[in-house]
């Protein structure tokens, strides 16, 4: 689990890509598989910074497996030296 905030909790549901967190799941996925050997369950804790209703909205959060794909990709070897 990973504790994000924002000012908009629904952007944040696309936003992701503009902060590369699909690649930050990526990363953090596999070096759990490394080390205990199964892949996690990776979720962002959104917290807004904005009052809604007299409270501070907060939802979880669980990338999509396209967005999970898109991470894989950028952090694999082959697309760090494209032939």
């Amino acid at each position: 689990m990973d504790v994000k905030t924002t000012a908009d909790i629904q952007r944040f549901k696309t936003a992701y890509y503009d902060y590369r967190y699909h690649v930050q799941d990526a990363f953090y996925s596999d070096g759990y598989e490394a080390q205990f050997g199964v892949q996690p369950t990776f979720v962002f804790l959104v917290a807004s910074t904005t009052i809604e209703c007299g409270r501070y909205p907060v939802e979880i959060f669980m990338m999509g497996e396209e967005a999970k794909l898109a991470g894989q990709q950028e952090i694999s070897p082959q697309s760090a030296n494209p032939v």
